[in-house]
């Protein structure tokens, strides 16, 4: 029977995501043991890709995406939920990394653009997230890119008027969910008593 022998191309991947592996395996270890309370959280991500991670409080979460990924590198779902997984712990770059690569599989799916708004508002790069997040705009109208864009507006880049159009935006479509409803209409009273309170 012939047997077929991987490519170098492959046997160096498999070989990078092993390192890659090996070097966020310690970095969590030595930040869950310096500070054991910590915990990262991406909020309103879209179900679908909720749905299509393994659940968080497994340690070998991460460890587990990134073997199904070394069989199969251009598997979307799994590098978007890598992705998110990795925004979880903290590993930003490595989140940018995986994000990037998810984006040359499929440029005009709004998730990998999403994703790294998210990253790049962690890394305190908000105009350059907000970018991002216009762009995702452009592929799908979702309520959780408006409410992103319209959170960035008020409070990082001084334009409220524009924040509150995109919070606003966001009520009016059909799949927002309730809890986000409700995030988003909390927001908008709040915002509304901000530009009352001067006039008191």
């Amino acid at each position: 029977m012939l047997e077929v022998q991987p490519t170098f191309k492959q046997r160096l991947l498999v070989l990078t995501l092993g390192c890659c592996l090996c070097v966020m395996l310690v970095c969590l270890l030595k930040t869950r043991l310096v500070n054991p309370s910590l915990t990262v959280q991406v909020n309103n991500l879209p179900q679908a890709m909720q749905d299509s991670m393994p659940p968080m409080g497994q340690a070998n979460s991460i460890s587990s995406l990134m073997q199904a990924l070394g069989q199969n590198p251009h598997d979307l779902p799994k590098l978007l939920a890598l992705t998110e997984a990795l925004i979880d712990a903290g590993q930003l770059d490595a989140a940018m990394n995986f994000a990037k690569r998810a984006v040359a599989e499929d440029a005009k799916s709004w998730e990998p653009l999403y994703l790294l708004g998210v990253i790049l508002h962690k890394q305190d790069h908000h105009e350059e997230a907000c970018q991002m997040l216009e762009e995702a705009l452009k592929c799908k109208d979702v309520p959780e890119i408006r409410y992103s864009l319209g959170m960035l507006y008020c409070y990082y880049l001084n334009n409220k008027a524009q924040g509150l159009s995109h919070l606003q935006a966001a009520l009016k479509l059909p799949t927002i969910s309730l809890d986000l409803k409700s995030s988003i209409t909390e927001e908008l009273k709040r915002q509304s008593k901000q530009e009352e309170a001067p006039q008191k």
